[in-house]
């Protein structure tokens, strides 16, 4: 599914996709919205993101019905997925208000205490290649922090600037070989038992 379809901001033109331009804050649109992916589409996996600009740090932390109706489907769009067996994701900043809120907690818990199936995994950006958008840092990564929330494992996702080996810290304290050790032991033990 295009990116595009499940994207809504106030402060650009409303996107075109499948020869309509959907406004998914709109009960219309999103009657037809849930038509199109319940009847028609049907797709073994979707991803939800939201704009920012009323959820996010960067953002006036006022939501208002529209980013509110944007939210209700998206928590029942990861819902929907979950109750049919198939794939749902949610990402956004590590500081979302959504996951902040009792409607959010009430039904996918927290990254401490999720609930049911759903896993959180937090993720720095500087190790999936975030850079500053300041010409005058001339591409330093940033940290920019952001959480996945998925009905899936999500573990490679976890990815800390000061943990595990991928870690700047850490691999510059770790010996390769050892590295290589430590990841195959399992196998190894197992292997010799057979």
């Amino acid at each position: 599914m295009q990116k595009a379809f499940l994207q809504h901001q106030a402060s650009t033109p409303i996107r075109i996709t499948y020869g309509k331009r959907w406004d998914l804050s709109n009960a219309n649109d999103q009657a037809r919205w849930c038509w199109l992916v319940c009847k028609v589409l049907v797709p073994l996996g979707l991803h939800f993101a939201l704009p920012c600009a009323k959820w996010c740090a960067i953002g006036d932390h006022t939501p208002d019905d529209e980013a509110w109706q944007l939210a209700n489907l998206t928590m029942d769009g990861l819902e929907h997925q979950q109750e049919k067996g198939c794939l749902a994701s949610f990402e956004g900043p590590l500081r979302h208000g959504l996951l902040a809120t009792s409607q959010w907690r009430d039904r996918f818990g927290t990254a401490e205490a999720p609930r049911g199936k759903w896993q959180y995994a937090i993720s720095d950006g500087c190790l999936s290649h975030v850079v500053s958008p300041d010409p005058a840092d001339n591409g330093r990564p940033t940290q920019n922090g952001f959480v996945v929330v998925a009905n899936f494992n999500v573990d490679l996702v976890r990815m800390r600037c000061r943990e595990g080996l991928l870690s700047p810290e850490a691999r510059s304290r770790v010996v390769e070989a050892d590295a290589f050790a430590s990841a195959a032991a399992p196998a190894i033990a197992m292997a010799e038992k057979t």
